[in-house]
């Protein structure tokens, strides 16, 4: 396998864009809902099964698969360096996940109170605001499938708790940890040990779960995460294939994913739709990448910046959506609102990920020297 190179512009270019995507879709529900929701009663809207294009659902899926590649290049050459261990890979991905992800989270519970109160129901979501929950976001340990059959057992409600506020995007971030924790136990102790011990095998099994319970409910993103992680495993080998055969896969895909998008009622979540437009986005790497990353070309600057904050405004965008929903002036048409939005949001997620997200790399050390370990060279991601 071979390092990672300083700019993969095929993966930040999509990264930037899959963010955006995201801020897109979500004003379009909030601004527009009798276009892109379905109502409920007490002036309430719910996302529907199917029937709408949300642009939001595939830049998520975007998001993992860029993570299973990235994730999987990055750690298993530091793995295979014979220096790393699992506990390195914990602190890295947490320090990346948490840095920014705890003063969100902090953020969103301080300032909704300004506008909600615990409990209170809004067009677009419940609000639970109390310290359990936040402590629960901050642990990554909301959501959870276990601790929500621990709650009905022991009859601990605090147990099985939900995204802090109007955090509504945390839901796919710890999804994401726990297939990190899960990948890193799995793939780095067998790179290094070739067997497991009880502590990482209860570890591994507590981290599938959240994953796998997302897949029996048919939500696949795990399932684009993993394709992506193969896809870095087969790179290498990828590449020797003749471009020709690699537009031929793709184009084909890449009708298949059309096909997939209309059967599967434009839920971007399903399985089918998730594998068929996985191998169009891998192997649109493939044919691109070597084209668009050879170390002259360079992205524009706003795609690359939108790379570089992508986190940062998935994390803080829908909270700031909803604020702006409760303020929103009688005379303030849609368009202005979607307009305002995405101007709004982008401002604060740079400023957020300029003065928070950034530091994950001291974070990263400070964290690495607090456990003793040696603090290795960053990579991207």
């Amino acid at each position: 396998m071979q390092a990672v190179r300083r700019q993969d512009n095929y993966v930040a270019f999509w990264r930037g864009v899959s963010a955006q995507m995201v801020v897109i879709g979500h004003s379009l529900n909030m601004f527009l809902p009798a276009f892109f929701m379905q109502p409920l009663a007490g002036g309430r809207w719910i996302a529907p099964d199917g029937g709408i294009l949300y642009i939001q659902g595939l830049g998520v899926v975007i998001f993992f698969l860029i993570s299973g590649y990235i994730v999987t290049k990055t750690s298993l050459v530091k793995a295979l360096s014979g220096t790393y261990d699992t506990t390195d890979f914990i602190i890295d991905r947490g320090t990346r996940i948490l840095t920014p992800l705890i003063p969100a989270a902090v953020l969103v519970y301080l300032l909704d109170h300004f506008f909600f109160v615990d409990g209170q129901i809004t067009p677009f979501q419940t609000i639970h605001l109390n310290l359990p929950t936040l402590a629960a976001n901050v642990l990554l340990l909301f959501n959870n499938p276990i601790l929500a059959v621990l709650a009905r057992v022991t009859g601990i409600p605090g147990l099985d708790v939900t995204r802090i506020g109007t955090a509504q995007p945390f839901w796919s971030v710890v999804v994401e940890w726990w297939i990190y924790v899960g990948f890193g136990v799995f793939a780095i102790t067998w790179c290094i040990r070739r067997r497991f011990g009880i502590l990482s095998l209860t570890t591994f099994v507590f981290a599938i779960l959240y994953p796998w319970a997302l897949l029996i409910k048919g939500l696949a993103l795990p399932i684009a995460w993993i394709l992506g992680s193969l896809y870095c495993l087969a790179e290498d080998r990828m590449r020797t294939m003749p471009d020709k055969a690699a537009w031929i896969i793709t184009s084909l895909t890449a009708v298949m994913t059309l096909v997939a998008a209309k059967i599967a009622d434009y839920n971007f979540y399903d399985p089918i739709f998730v594998c068929v437009f996985s191998a169009t986005f891998l192997f649109g790497h493939r044919l691109l990448d070597r084209h668009i990353s050879d170390g002259r070309r360079r992205m524009p600057a706003l795609l690359n910046l939108w790379s570089d904050y992508s986190y940062s405004i998935y994390l803080v965008h829908f909270s700031l959506l909803t604020y702006l929903t409760t303020l929103r002036p009688a005379w303030a048409p849609p368009w202005v609102m979607i307009a305002g939005a995405f101007v709004i949001a982008n401002l604060v997620a740079w400023l957020f990920w300029f003065t928070i997200e950034r530091q994950h790399g001291r974070v990263r050390t400070f964290a690495h020297r607090v456990c003793g370990k040696p603090a290795h060279p960053p990579r991207a991601g």
